[in-house]
Order: C-alpha cells, then structure tokens, then sequence
C-alpha cells in the first residue's frame, strides 16, 4: 500500500488515511517506473469509531459516502523517484539543489492531485511518505524508424485549481484559474536525443456558468462582473509566466447561446493586443466529421507555432532548442473538438 496523505473529518470521527490498494506499471519515464493507481482506500486512524452513539454513526457513513467517491478517482499517476508534475523543459532547468531535494518540494503544485491531503505530512516533515500524484493520463510506446529505436510518451496533467465536473464547474475563478485545464506534453525520443512539444487547454477565462436542469444541454450564460477584464489578465499572465508567448486557439460556434459566449471571448482579447487571438467555428468547418478542413486552421497557425518551437535536449542534458510559447485551445467543454485540434 502507498500512503496518499491525510483528511480530518471531523473531531469526533478523527482521521482517515488514503492509501492505494493496488497498481499496475503504466511504462518508463526515463529510467523511471510509472505507476496506475488502479484502487484506493480510506481508513480510519481513530480507535474511539467502534464506541460511536448511533448519530455519530450516521454521520460516518454520511462522510464515508463523500470519501469513496474520491476513492473512485480515475487517471491517477505516480512515480517513486521521477516528479510526474514537470514537463522536460522546466524540470531541465531545476537550481542545482532544487534536484535533491524530495519529489513534493520539486513539483509544480498546479498538477499535484493530493496537495491537500499532504498538509499534515509536510507539516510534521514526513518527506519519505509524501509521494505526489497527477491526474490526466501517461501512455508510452516505441517503434523503430530506419533500424533505430524512437520512444513516444504523451502526458496530460489536469489543474487541480478550479476542479469540478462538467457543466457544473465552468469558466475562470476570480484568480483567473479555469476549469479543465491540462497540461499536454509529447516527449520523443530518438538517436539519443529528447524532444518535447507542450500545448495546453482549459475552459473560456470569463466568468460563466452553465446552470444544470433538465434541458439535454443547459444554457450558458454570462455572469456580470467589474473584475470580468481583470479575471482575463490575470489567466493570460500566469500563462506567460509559465509558457511564453501564448496563442489562443477558440473552437466554439459562432451561432446561439455558445455564439454568445463566443462574442465575449473574442471582445475581451481586443484588450490584450499582445495575445494573439484565432476563431475557427469547428461545427461549421468540419461539421459531418470532414477533419481534413482542419487544414485551413494548421495553415493559419503554422508560422507561429513554427516560431514558438520545441524543447531538445541531448544526451547529456544539454539543451539545445526551447519551446518559447504555448497554444491554447478550448472549445465548450475542452473535450472532442479540442481533442482532435490538439491531436
């Protein structure tokens, strides 16, 4: 079993550790393994439950019912000696020291699915049990290309800032963190050099909602907001921060109550002139699952994401090339159209 970390329920109940009942090797990472969490467990650290009165049972199982719902969590990666939160450029260019020290004070805490069971465990300095996790995906293959071996690995690290299921987590908090945003990374290997190409997705950076009742597909709405400009800034300057020169590539209708959404995205990127801004109405142009129109999109975008580039680094870790910016891409929910555009 590998411990997760820690939740405090409540005084009476006391707490209640996740650990991972059972793994698979998901492949390598370098010279690293990479674990699947295929199950996971809660259980009680507090001897006093078998004296519980019948309301506080009730109780516990109410918790109870709340907590193995996160024991269900699917898309959950570790390794034990290779920080999983880090793409190759940023983790290439780590100070010195920063390398030796435990995987937790490595990571980038965005990625790091347990981050808050951790508290406990960092705050009494238990670093050899603190094992971060990311939730997304990890799949590797290799084949070989003119007699030699290339390896393929693709990444994908959700944000653990603005969580919550689809439909009833939409849009950008007021820090500027969007729901649905992930982190893509292809990694590839070949005659001793290492390659990676970073893109990333996440929900439109306004303040919206989509209100969930029986309609098959609710409406979208708009929420009014003097800090709505403000709410973009800030989305758009982490980004930078982190990625570079970021290019916005937005797959929504230009029809209906999604046009309208639409619209407003497009109205608050005239206030970032510095922040290139494309629409492709993908329902439109590749509506009947003509992907091959895709082409008039990667025609647009090439030049810049020829500029932006990738990172290359050989087999002695020195870095050759740099990925300099970032594209990034949403339609409504960040799942088929901007799937097969990322792809």
């Amino acid at each position: 079993m590998l411990l997760l970390g820690l939740i405090e329920l409540m005084s009476l109940l006391g707490s209640y550790v996740l650990v991972i009942t059972s793994r698979k090797d998901a492949g390598s990472y370098g010279a690293s393994t990479v674990y699947h969490a295929n199950s996971m467990k809660f259980l009680c650290c507090n001897e006093a439950i078998k004296h519980l009165t019948s309301e506080e049972k009730r109780d516990e199982a109410y918790f109870m019912s709340l907590l193995r719902i996160a024991e269900t969590t699917c898309g959950l990666y570790y390794s034990y000696d290779r920080d999983l939160t880090l793409n190759l450029q940023r983790a290439s260019k780590l100070a010195a020291g920063r390398v030796h020290k435990p995987l937790w004070k490595q990571a980038d805490p965005r990625f790091v699915w347990n981050r808050n069971l951790l508290e406990e465990l960092i705050e009494t300095k238990l670093d050899e049990f603190i094992t971060p996790l990311i939730q997304g995906s990890f799949q590797t293959e290799q084949f070989t290309l003119k007699d030699r071996l290339v390896r393929i690995t693709l990444f994908s690290r959700r944000c653990n800032r603005r969580l919550g299921t689809r439909m009833w987590r939409r849009g950008a908090n007021l820090e500027g963190a969007t729901a649905n945003f992930v982190e893509t990374e292809q990694l590839v290997e070949y005659e001793g050099l290492t390659s990676s190409f970073i893109q990333v997705r996440g929900s439109i950076p306004l303040l919206w909602e989509q209100i969930v009742d029986l309609s098959y597909k609710p409406r979208p709405s708009i929420i009014e907001h003097e800090e709505m400009t403000k709410v973009v800034e800030r989305h758009f300057h982490d980004l930078s921060q982190r990625y570079g020169d970021t290019m916005v590539i937005d797959l929504t209708d230009k029809q209906g109550d999604e046009g309208n959404l639409s619209n407003a995205f497009a109205a608050e990127m005239q206030n970032f002139p510095d922040i290139r801004y494309v629409h492709f109405d993908f329902h439109h142009i590749c509506g009947g699952g003509n992907f091959d129109n895709l082409q008039v999109l990667y025609d647009e975008i090439e030049e810049a994401i020829q500029k932006q580039g990738y990172f290359l680094m050989n087999s002695k870790g020195e870095i050759l090339l740099d990925q300099s910016g970032v594209v990034r891409s949403n339609c409504i929910d960040c799942l088929d159209r901007t799937n097969v555009t990322q792809t």
